[in-house]
C-alpha cells in the first residue's frame, strides 16, 4: 500500500529525450481492446486514431474544410463594397489631394470626378471598382469639424485609412507630448541625432478621435506622407517612429497596425493593394444586424398623394447595399433620430452604376426606380402578416384595470372569445397594441411548456401603489437640494419638445461659468462629506424623509422590487429571462435568413408613414440649425412607426444608416449600461441630467442615473459620475440586446454649430426594471453628555416626535461604535442613546437612511 508520508520515495520519471517513447508511438493503436486507456490523452477530433493513411486523410479533410471556410468568408466580404474612410491627422494636409492620388493609383482614369462627387455630397459614399484587384470600394471622408458626422462614418466603416504627414524639422528637440488650446503635438524621436518625427494634431481632430476611440476603431491602415524627404538611411527609423506615434494617438496595437509610405506612385500602388486585399473584421454588434448605408434617398412625389396632398407622413425610399447579415421584410427598421418603422417592401434592383463600375455612384434623384429598369429586373419582398414584427414602444395600459375584482367563469369564456376575434383582426385592423400581453402578439409559435419572455411590470399590481414620486429635496435649501433648478439651467429640463431650451442657448458666458462653478462646488462637497444631509428645522424629519427607511444590512436586508413603483413603469416591458430572450431573438433572426435578401444585394427599401419633417431633414446634407418636432403625436408613436415624440438631430449628422432590429428591440424598458467617464471631460456630471446616447446605430436622448456595479441585489446611487470608476447608467430606453457600444454625448448649439463632447462610454449590460438602486443619506449628531456607554445626542433631530419616529434606527459612530436610541429628552430633539462601547465626547453619531430612486422619464 502506498504511503502518503512526506518521506516516501519518489523515483524520477523516464526522459525519452528527442525521440518519442514506445507509449507515445503506440498511443494510436488499439492494444488488447483497451481503447479507453490507450486514448485517454487523445483530443476530441480523434486525429491520433486509426492507421497512418486514415490520419493523413482526416487531417486533409480538416484542412480543406478550413480552406473552404476562409474562401467563403472572403467571398462574403467582397459581396458588398468595402467602406473605406479617410482621416487626416493634420489641418495642413489636403485630404482631397491624397484621395485623388489614391484613386489614380487604383487605375481610375478621371479621379477628379470622384473628388468633386465627394465634395458635393460628403454624406453619400462614392463607389468605385478596382479592376486590378476585382474589388469595390465605397469612399467616405471623416470630417473632424463635425464630430457627429465623423461618429456615423466610424459606425459603418470597414477600413479606416489614417493619413499622417511628417516633416523634417532639423535640429529640434523632442519634448514629448505638449498640449495647447489650439492643438496637441506628438513628438517621436528617431535614432538619428538631429532628426525628429512630428505629427501635429488639431483640437478638432483630437475631439473626433476621442469619439472614434470610444466607439471602437475598425481595421486601420496608416499612410505616411513626407517620408521621401528624409535621407534614405533614416527612413526606416522615421517610419517606425511615425508608426509608434500614430499608434499611441489612436491607442491602437502597434503589432496589428500596418503603416505604409504613400509618396511615390509605387508606394501608392502598394497601399491600394493592401486596402483592397486586407481582411476586415466586423464587430459582433454590427454583424448581428443587417444595415444599409444609404447611397440614394428619395421621397414619394407629392403628385402621387392624391387623397391627402399635405399629409403629415410620406413614404421614404432608401437605396444601398445590404451589409452585416441578411435582411427580411418582416423585421423592423430603425431610422437614426426618427424612430422604428415597418418595411412596406424591399426591391432587389440592379446597381445604380455601369456594369464596369467605372463611374461613381453618386446621385440623389426623386424617382424611386430609373426608367431603364424593367419589372423583370426587380424582385419584390413584402412582409408576411403572420411573421412580421409589430412596431410598439410603450404599453398603453388601462389604469382602472387594477381596481377590478376577480372575473367570474362567464367573464373568462367571454374573454377568450374576444381574444380569438382580436387575433384574427390583428393585421387587418392594424391594432396590435390591444393584444401585446398575449403570447401571439409577437407572432412566434411557442414551444410546449415554454413561456413568453416578455411581461408587463405594471400588470397584476394594485394601482394604488403607483403614486407619483415626491421630490422631498425641494423642502430643503442648501447643498444638493435645488437640483431641479440647476438641471434646468444646464439644459436638462424634463419637458423637452424637440428643441433646446431657449434660456440655455441664450445664456451668456458669465452665467454659464457661474452654473459650472456651482456644480463643481457641489461635487467637491459631496466628495468631502458623502451622503451627508442636514435635518431641516422648519419641517419635521418624519415628513421630510417620509420615503426613506433604514436597513439592518445593505447586503442581506430584503427590499421588495415591486413596491412603490412610479407611474412610468406602467408603460414599460420586462423580460422574465433576458439572456434567454437575447438568444431567442438572435436564433430567430438566423432562422429567417432562408427567406431573406442576401448580403451584398443592392436594394430599394420603402418605408411608409415617416413624418414629413423627418424625411425632409434626412434629405439635407448640411447641419440643421434646430431639431424639428412633430406636433400632435401620441406618446411613443411617430407616424406609422414608434419612437420618442421628440425626433432628435436628424440631418447633417453624417451618412444615413438604416438598420434592422431584432425581436422586441422597439419596446421601452429600463436599460442598464456599464460606463466610465471620459478622461477628456473635466466637468462634473450630475445624475438625471439628459444625455444623447449612441447605442450601436441608435440615437436616443435619456436622463440616466448612476449606481455602483456590484454583485448584490441592491446598488448604491451615485449623485455624480465618478472618474476612473466603472458604474452602471440606468435609463428609460428601447431594448438593445448586447453586445453594443454605448456613448453618452453632451450636444448643444454654440454659435449655430454643433458642439458634441463625450461624457461617458461603455457597453450594454441588460434590461431589468427590477434592479434596485438606493439613494443613501446620513444624518449626523454630536454627543452632548457622555457617561461610559451612554450619551445624550443632539442636533440630529429637533422635536421629540421625530426621535420616537426614528427610534428603530441603528446608530453608528466615527470611531466604530454601534448603538440605538433609548428615549427622547426634552422638547428640542435631544435623545438618550446606548452604545456597545465607551463613547467619547469628540465622537460623531450617524444614522443611515435609504430610498429607491428611478431614472428620469423625458416627456414630450
Amino acid at each position: 500500500m502506498r504511503s502518503d508520508s512526506a518521506r516516501e520515495q519518489r523515483n524520477k520519471s523516464h526522459k525519452t529525450g528527442r525521440h518519442a517513447s514506445k507509449c507515445v508511438r503506440n498511443k494510436h493503436k488499439d492494444v488488447g481492446g483497451k481503447v479507453g486507456q490507450q486514448h485517454r490523452g487523445v483530443c476530441k477530433t480523434h486525429l491520433g486514431t486509426g492507421t497512418k493513411v486514415e490520419r493523413a486523410l482526416r487531417v486533409k479533410q480538416i484542412r480543406d474544410a478550413r480552406r473552404a471556410e476562409i474562401l467563403q468568408e472572403r467571398r462574403k466580404s467582397r459581396l458588398a463594397p468595402k467602406v473605406v474612410a479617410f482621416l487626416g491627422l493634420s489641418d495642413d494636409l489636403n485630404i482631397g489631394d491624397f484621395i485623388e492620388s489614391f484613386v489614380k493609383a487604383a487605375g481610375y482614369p478621371e479621379p477628379s470626378e470622384i473628388i468633386e462627387a465627394m465634395a458635393a455630397k460628403p454624406n453619400i459614399p462614392v463607389t468605385m471598382f478596382i479592376e486590378r484587384h476585382r474589388v469595390c470600394l465605397s469612399l467616405l471622408t471623416v470630417r473632424p469639424s463635425i464630430p457627429l458626422a465623423a461618429l456615423e462614418v466610424a459606425k459603418v466603416a470597414d477600413l479606416l485609412l489614417v493619413v499622417a504627414p511628417i516633416e523634417d524639422r532639423g535640429n529640434t528637440k523632442a519634448p514629448g507630448r505638449s498640449s495647447s488650446h489650439s492643438g496637441d503635438k506628438f513628438w517621436t524621436p528617431c535614432r538619428a541625432d538631429k532628426l525628429s518625427c512630428e505629427t501635429e494634431v488639431s483640437a478638432q481632430v483630437e475631439s473626433a478621435l476621442t469619439l472614434l476611440r470610444a466607439q471602437g476603431l475598425p481595421t486601420t491602415i496608416c499612410a505616411i506622407r513626407g517620408l521621401s524627404k528624409f535621407p534614405y538611411g533614416k527612413r526606416s527609423a522615421m517610419r517606425t517612429a511615425a508608426t509608434n506615434a500614430v499608434s499611441r494617438l489612436l491607442k491602437y496595437p502597434t503589432n496589428t497596425m500596418k503603416a505604409l509610405p504613400a509618396d511615390s506612385p509605387e508606394e501608392l500602388f502598394e497601399l491600394v493593394r493592401q486596402v483592397a486585399n486586407l481582411a476586415c473584421t466586423q464587430p459582433m454588434w454590427r454583424s448581428a444586424r443587417a444595415y444599409v448605408l444609404a447611397e440614394r434617398i428619395s421621397v414619394l412625389p407629392v403628385s402621387e398623394l392624391r387623397d391627402c396632398p399635405r399629409a403629415p407622413t410620406v413614404t421614404l425610399s432608401i437605396e444601398g447595399y445590404i451589409r452585416g447579415t441578411c435582411m427580411t421584410a418582416d423585421q423592423l427598421v430603425h431610422l437614426p433620430g426618427v424612430g422604428d418603422f415597418s418595411v412596406e417592401n424591399i426591391l432587389e434592383i440592379p446597381e445604380r452604376s455601369n456594369n464596369d463600375f467605372k463611374h461613381p455612384v453618386h446621385r440623389r434623384e426623386s424617382a424611386s426606380v430609373d426608367e431603364s429598369i424593367t419589372s423583370e429586373d426587380i424582385r419584390i419582398h413584402v412582409p408576411n402578416p403572420d411573421l412580421c414584427d409589430i412596431p410598439l414602444r410603450v404599453n398603453f395600459s388601462n389604469t382602472p384595470v387594477g381596481e377590478q375584482t376577480w372575473p367570474t367563469a362567464n367573464d373568462f369564456i367571454k374573454g377568450h372569445a374576444d381574444v380569438d376575434t382580436g387575433r384574427q383582426e390583428l393585421h387587418t385592423a392594424g391594432n396590435a397594441i390591444s393584444w401585446i400581453d398575449e403570447a401571439d402578439s409577437c407572432n412566434i409559435p411557442l414551444e410546449p411548456g415554454q413561456v413568453e419572455d416578455i411581461e408587463l411590470p405594471g400588470m397584476g399590481m394594485d394601482r394604488t401603489e403607483y403614486q407619483p414620486q415626491v421630490h422631498c429635496e425641494s423642502y430643503l435649501g442648501g447643498r444638493g437640494e435645488d437640483d431641479h433648478r440647476r438641471i434646468m439651467r444646464l439644459g436638462g429640463d424634463a419637458n423637452y419638445s424637440g428643441a433646446r431650451d431657449e434660456m440655455q442657448i441664450d445664456l451668456d458666458s458669465a452665467r454659464r461659468d457661474s452654473v459650472k462653478h456651482d456644480v463643481q462646488a457641489d461635487e467637491q462637497v459631496e466628495s468631502m462629506l458623502p451622503d451627508e444631509v442636514e435635518t431641516p428645522v422648519h419641517i419635521t424629519a418624519r415628513d421630510r424623509f417620509a420615503r426613506y427607511r433604514g436597513l439592518k444590512s445593505f447586503r442581506s436586508s430584503r427590499w421588495d422590487p415591486k413596491e412603490e413603483l412610479p407611474l412610468e413603469y406602467a408603460k414599460l416591458f420586462a423580460f422574465k429571462d433576458f439572456r434567454r430572450a437575447t438568444h431567442r431573438a438572435k436564433s430567430r433572426a438566423a432562422d429567417q435568413e432562408r427567406h431573406s435578401v442576401c448580403v451584398g444585394t443592392f436594394v430599394q427599401i420603402n418605408i411608409k408613414g415617416v413624418p414629413r419633417a423627418a424625411a425632409n431633414a434626412l434629405l439635407v446634407d448640411e447641419v440643421v440649425g434646430k431639431p424639428f418636432s412633430c406636433e400632435g403625436l401620441v406618446e411613443g408613436v411617430v407616424g406609422s412607426g414608434v419612437g420618442p415624440v421628440w425626433n432628435g438631430w436628424s440631418g447633417g449628422a453624417g451618412p444615413v444608416i438604416l438598420s434592422t432590429l431584432l425581436q422586441h428591440e422597439s419596446r421601452l424598458t429600463v436599460m442598464h449600461y456599464g460606463v466610465t467617464k471620459s478622461a477628456s471631460y473635466d466637468m462634473p456630471w450630475r445624475s438625471k441630467t439628459p444625455l444623447w446616447f449612441h447605442i450601436g446605430f441608435r440615437r436616443e436622448r435619456a436622463a440616466p442615473i448612476f449606481s455602483s456595479d456590484g454583485l448584490g441585489d441592491k446598488h448604491k446611487y451615485e449623485p455624480f459620475l465618478p472618474l476612473k470608476k466603472l458604474v452602471v447608467a440606468s435609463v428609460y430606453g428601447p431594448v438593445v440586446f448586447p453586445p453594443a457600444p454605448v456613448l453618452g454625448l453632451e450636444e448643444e448649439l454654440v454659435s449655430g454649430k454643433f458642439a458634441a463632447r463625450l461624457v461617458l462610454s461603455g457597453n450594454v449590460r441588460k434590461s431589468d426594471p427590477d434592479r434596485i438602486i438606493l439613494k443613501r443619506i446620513v444624518l449626523t449628531g454630536v454627543p452632548f453628555k457622555t457617561h461610559k456607554s451612554k450619551a445624550v445626542i443632539r442636533q440630529m433631530f429637533f422635536c421629540p416626535e421625530d426621535v420616537r419616529w426614528f427610534k428603530p434606527l441603528e446608530l453608528w459612530t466615527k470611531y466604530g461604535m454601534r448603538g440605538k436610541i433609548k428615549e427622547a429628552i426634552g422638547t428640542h430633539g435631544h435623545m438618550k442613546c446606548v452604545f456597545n462601547g465607551v463613547i467619547q465626547q469628540q465622537d460623531t453619531v450617524f444614522a443611515t437612511l435609504y430610498k429607491r430612486v428611478f431614472p428620469k422619464f423625458l416627456k414630450s
